[in-house]
């Protein structure tokens, strides 16, 4: 009996969304890209917090705490609940594969940012 060999995919590799090579290229960065304009932002709101509003540092360090509790829980309710929706129709199946399939099959796809589940779906809502 012959075993039919199931085609693997490179976890490492990366996979085009779209055609047009500008684009493309538009939906790569590092990931200190994101890291440094979160941590921008933290601080600018630290510093407004504290200085502009008033707030004490521990009543920040708690805001800070509970954001950061508040996102973790809406990331995994989005992955949970939106990412994994069964699709009914060809355009749906597609972009629920460009919004988050990728990730699956592609999960060490350092080329790609968390940013093309965006832009991919934009192009999906304006190409049709």
């Amino acid at each position: 009996m012959e075993k039919k060999s199931k085609k693997r995919r490179d976890p490492s590799a990366s996979v085009p969304l779209f055609k047009n090579p500008v684009l493309e290229k538009l939906t790569q960065t590092h990931i200190a890209a994101p890291l440094c304009i979160f941590t921008f932002i933290v601080g600018v709101l630290f510093y407004y917090g504290i200085v502009e509003k008033g707030f004490e540092l521990p009543f920040m360090i708690f805001l800070f705490v509970l954001g950061f509790l508040v996102f973790t829980l809406v990331e995994y309710l989005m992955h949970r609940y939106l990412y994994h929706i069964e699709p009914t129709t060809e355009r749906s199946k597609k972009m629920t594969y460009t919004m988050h399939g990728i990730h699956h099959d592609y999960p060490k796809d350092k080329n790609v940012s968390q940013c093309h589940r965006f832009s991919a779906s934009s192009y999906q809502l304006c190409s049709s």
